[in-house]
């Protein structure tokens, strides 16, 4: 026994010691509580631009405390938001002019998330509307793309817009074959929902899922060996030179690991 036990004070220090068992009790019933009322393979949103808060700064704009990276090159416009009563939400507006002399692409594109990694599930979601008026190139143009970080080669995927008026997911593998695994018409003049789930790595798979309905999926490689383990997602106009304008509006980004978690309403 210690000596303070053997002291005038070894009363309080029992007392002490008596109390502090039940306190670890007390924490371990709330510890198990808590974890109990989380559900048990809870769908993660990591993040989700409504733009009803969007506030611009130096290289992009925030929104709910999270700072998103916007770039511009070429006709790229400055982003601007609307009030879009037809959905009675505030939107996205990205445009761009026709390229200038000099330029060799357009861009006005969002990132998402820099930290896209490999052998786990992604999806991203979003609402776009391409106005009437406008035509894609006749070279190419993405609406979302992940590239990869430690090469300048193409995406290893993407959501491409055709020039013949249609919408694709496209992969690319070693050998930078551009393969288009789904295609169908290019919604214009109203919201549509769009989402993509994607797994990089050998063991990949691509998912896309339009107006809630789900279109393809496919499991394949996805990504160049010769670069990090890494791509950055991104959204937005990004098109090779045109001498068209071109807009584009979004709504509700949202970057989850799952399809339930991002799913949106029609």
């Amino acid at each position: 026994m210690s000596s303070e036990f053997k002291t005038g004070k070894g009363a309080g220090a029992r007392a002490r010691v008596s109390r502090f068992p039940g306190a670890i009790r007390a924490f371990a019933s709330v510890l198990l509580l808590l974890c109990l009322a989380l559900p048990l393979g809870a769908d993660v949103t990591y993040y989700h631009m409504t733009f009803d808060q969007l506030r611009p700064v130096a290289g992009g704009f925030e929104e709910r405390g999270k700072r998103y990276p916007f770039r511009r090159d070429g006709g790229g416009a400055a982003l601007a938001t609307r009030r879009d009563a037809r959905i009675g939400s505030t939107v996205l507006v990205l445009k761009t002019d026709p390229t200038p002399p000099g330029a060799d692409r357009d861009r006005a594109e969002v990132q998402i998330h820099s930290g896209i990694s490999w052998r786990r599930d992604w999806v991203a979601s979003l609402r776009f509307r391409i106005p009437d008026h406008t035509s894609v190139v006749a070279d190419w143009q993405t609406l979302m793309q992940c590239p990869q970080v430690g090469n300048d080669l193409p995406p290893p995927i993407s959501v491409d817009l055709e020039p013949d008026g249609r919408i694709s997911l496209v992969v690319r593998s070693e050998r930078d074959v551009h393969e288009i695994i789904w295609s169908a018409p290019l919604p214009r003049g109203r919201w549509s929902t769009l989402a993509l789930g994607f797994r990089m790595g050998a063991d990949g798979r691509a998912r896309l899922w339009l107006d809630g309905r789900k279109m393809v999926d496919v499991r394949l490689p996805l990504g160049w060996v010769e670069a990090e383990e890494l791509c950055v997602l991104k959204t937005g106009i990004y098109r090779a030179p045109s001498p068209n304008p071109f807009e584009l509006h979004l709504d509700d980004v949202t970057l989850g690991d799952s399809y339930t978690g991002t799913r949106l309403p029609k």
